[in-house]
């Protein structure tokens, strides 16, 4: 008489667990930079802060204590599954992404936070992003601020000073400018760097200008050459395994690019401006000497890097994208932005 109830009892308690198990989707998020650095207080804790709020709690963002793999496999992470979400830099994997080399070219813009919205919005659209990404979501893409010349002793005030000069460089694109300039590019990822300036391996390195700050690079550069618009920018990207995608509801997807997408762009630029101001005013204070590239200085960069350009824009044709519009498209972009208070 009394196991009939104790079965029904039983299948609800069951149904119940089940139920609660399912509420919540925990997403893996791989973190290879240190947790003090910004691109993680700043930029990607928030964001998964507003993804627990935007999706009420049903998504929740918990990140790796270490990595899970170096630098230059964090997308292979993501598609694989080995991570739900990672963030990474395009440029540390030579020859696989193309046309996210738009936003790395000299004198992109000033702006990391004008510039990374106008990147999302001219390239998210496009077909071939996804495809660029396959495997995964694409959840943001983003850039810096403008790059700068780091290093160790002589300051770099004009091309002839590159001459031979050993040169710390991200990726591909950023590889070719330096030897288009004189310089002997050493491609290593940022986690690499200081130990490459402590035993000498290099002269110094291209860089985003908040690196002498958050990655103790104060410790060993002594000069920094920055340039209106930038020496280049650099592409990263935020992306989800597309398994793991697919399985979240259409609701709950919907929220998560409510908080990602072109509201992401916004914060890690707008971070990424902050940090560079604060690293300027430290490089003065510790006195690092800070030179401005001069207009022949500029001048002799764009004469020497134009012909990357020209390849890239062969290169997308091949592709199907008119590159000539995506850059105008973007630097319409980039002009037109108005930061959100």
């Amino acid at each position: 008489m009394t196991v009939r109830p104790l079965l029904i009892s039983a299948a609800a308690a069951l149904a119940f667990q089940a139920g609660t198990s399912q509420s919540q989707t925990v997403l893996r998020f791989n973190r290879w930079v240190p947790p003090t650095h910004h691109t993680q207080t700043e930029m990607m804790a928030p964001w998964a802060e507003a993804v627990e709020k935007a999706t009420g709690g049903r998504g929740k963002v918990e990140f790796t204590q270490a990595s899970l793999g170096p630098p230059p496999r964090q997308f292979d992470l993501a598609a694989s599954g080995a991570a739900d979400i990672a963030f990474g830099d395009h440029t540390y994997t030579p020859g696989r992404f193309l046309i996210t080399k738009m936003v790395e070219f000299p004198f992109t813009g000033n702006s990391g936070e004008a510039l990374s919205v106008a990147y999302w919005k001219t390239y998210s659209p496009l077909p071939q992003a996804a495809e660029e990404h396959r495997g995964t979501k694409l959840l943001a893409v983003f850039t810096h601020g403008p790059a700068s010349i780091m290093t160790s002793k002589k300051p770099v005030t004009s091309i002839g000073d590159l001459s031979g000069m050993k040169i710390r460089v991200p990726g591909e694109l950023t590889s070719k400018i330096v030897s288009l300039l004189g310089g002997v590019p050493v491609a290593a990822p940022t986690t690499q760097v200081f130990d490459m300036l402590s035993k000498g391996i290099v002269d110094g390195s291209v860089y985003n200008i908040d690196a002498y700050k958050n990655f103790r690079l104060d410790k060993h550069i002594n000069a920094i050459t920055t340039f209106d618009g930038g020496l280049y920018n650099i592409s990263f990207f935020v992306v989800m395994n597309e398994g793991k995608w697919k399985a979240i509801p259409r609701t709950d997807q919907d929220a998560i690019m409510s908080v990602s997408g072109e509201a992401f762009a916004r914060r890690a630029g707008r971070t990424w401006d902050t940090e560079d101001k604060a690293t300027l005013e430290l490089a003065r204070k510790n006195g690092a000497k800070i030179t401005n590239a001069d207009s022949t200085f500029i001048q002799a960069v764009r004469d020497r890097t134009k012909s990357l350009r020209e390849e890239w824009l062969r290169d997308v044709k091949g592709k199907g994208v008119n590159g000539e519009k995506l850059l105008a498209d973007l630097q319409r972009e980039y002009r037109a932005y108005k930061p959100a208070n």
